[in-house]
């Protein structure tokens, strides 16, 4: 291993804080993106015909989010979040103070008790990227065959990484 030098390290990856103060971040979240499906049928249906008759997928797809993340951002499955975390690591983040770089009150958004500086350094979060259903562009009076959520785990190096079979386990 060879030891290098430098005067500054520029990373495209993250955003700094805030505009007026240097930000070193000396550890990471991994991230574990999916999809979860919902394909009912091979095609969508005319909702005239068969609307409140057959089930919708991006319904279904909605509902079954809702239960993985709660409405205030909180994970309710808890096997996909760090089973504890270090008394130590907990001390060092609690004097962090990061700002939100939105003019907004997300204090309440993600695990209930943690500050930001916890919330990003020492705990998982889920999220969806991307939710695609039907074509919002060219609406059609259809019930969609199947609905789609491009979703991302970020998660702490003391995580075990079996998130998609638990996900599994609790949506069955």
């Amino acid at each position: 291993c060879q030891e290098l030098a430098a005067d500054v390290l520029i990373a495209s990856d993250g955003p700094r804080f805030t505009r007026d103060h240097p930000t070193v971040v000396l550890g990471s979240r991994g991230v574990m993106s999916f999809d979860l499906i919902v394909s009912l049928r091979d095609q969508p249906l005319h909702s005239g015909n068969w609307g409140g008759a057959l089930s919708n997928p991006a319904i279904i797809l909605s509902h079954a989010i809702a239960t993985i993340v709660s409405r205030n951002g909180t994970i309710q499955v808890r096997a996909l979040v760090p089973q504890e975390v270090p008394s130590a690591a907990r001390d060092l983040i609690k004097s962090l103070d990061v700002p939100l770089p939105v003019e907004q009150d997300d204090t309440e958004w993600g695990e209930p008790g943690l500050t930001v500086a916890e919330k990003l350094f020492l705990w998982n979060s889920f999220d969806v990227l991307a939710f695609d259903v039907g074509d919002p562009i060219n609406p059609v009076n259809a019930i969609p065959h199947r609905a789609r959520a491009r979703c991302q785990i970020r998660f702490t190096v003391d995580s075990e990484p079996n998130f998609l079979s638990a996900l599994r386990h609790f949506l069955d």
